[in-house]
């Protein structure tokens, strides 16, 4: 799925993920993985596995959202999908939940936010991401025709901890 933008909205702990300004997904927590047509949900914990990320780039995906409880530190959004994001040049949305409310915040690569934090904040309660300059920069800096991703998805059933044989 060609995706040119990504709109968010949180209501009552379900993301409501507009792409292109025509699709409309309602996406809620897991447990896991789950694959979606335009990318993957990840739970807190799955988002700590770098090999999700390589694999969802090398699948063709470009979003992913995470949704997990928030622990009152700033640093658990870098140890779960902003490597991952950077890593593999796609985008996230971060969706942290607290007790009584959920906020979440948008993850790119780097280069593309003027603070170069790779942070995007919600504009009142939407979250826009414009997809192109993603791919723009993945052109530049052709990350993905550096590694090998036919041999990566020969073997990543056992990466991601499945599958017995060869």
């Amino acid at each position: 799925m060609l995706i040119t933008k990504v709109s968010a909205v949180l209501e009552d702990g379900i993301l409501l993920l507009t792409i292109d300004e025509n699709n409309m997904f309602e996406v809620a927590p897991i447990d896991g993985v789950s694959e979606e047509p335009w990318g993957f949900v990840l739970s807190a914990e799955a988002a700590k596995d770098p090999s999700v990320y390589r694999y969802a780039r090398y699948a063709g995906k470009n979003i992913v959202v995470c949704f997990g409880p928030w622990d009152n530190n700033g640093f658990t959004l870098f140890k779960r999908t902003w490597v991952g994001v950077q890593e593999n040049q796609l985008v996230s949305i971060e969706v942290f939940q607290e007790e009584d409310n959920a906020f979440f915040v948008g993850i790119v690569p780097v280069e593309l936010t003027p603070n170069r934090t790779g942070l995007i904040e919600p504009n009142g309660e939407l979250l826009t991401i414009e997809m192109t300059p993603v791919f723009e920069l993945r052109t530049s800096y052709p990350l993905h025709r550096l590694m090998n991703p036919e041999l990566y998805m020969k073997y990543e059933r056992y990466l991601l901890g499945g599958g017995d044989d060869v």
